[in-house]
């Protein structure tokens, strides 16, 4: 994912840039971009901070660590 992450950046910088340049059609690209970075985050956020690969997102024994700080929070 952190390629993921570098490419949306790059492309959202690169936007940026030609959009200030006056290149038609860049807005979307601008859009896009963040629109990309939001939902990666959105979904992803707790995986990406704490170093979590997207293989093992999904499996048990690499979150049992965070839930107790999860359920500190909760109280």
């Amino acid at each position: 994912m952190n390629k993921l992450e570098k490419t949306l950046v790059i492309v959202t910088l690169v936007a940026l840039i030609l959009k200030y340049l006056t290149v038609p059609g860049m807005s979307l690209f601008v859009v896009i971009g963040l629109l990309g970075l939001a939902v990666l985050y959105f979904y992803f956020g707790f995986a990406l901070f704490n170093s979590i690969g997207l293989k093992r997102i999904f499996k048990k024994n690499h979150t049992t660590k965070f839930q107790n700080i999860r359920s500190l929070l909760l109280l």
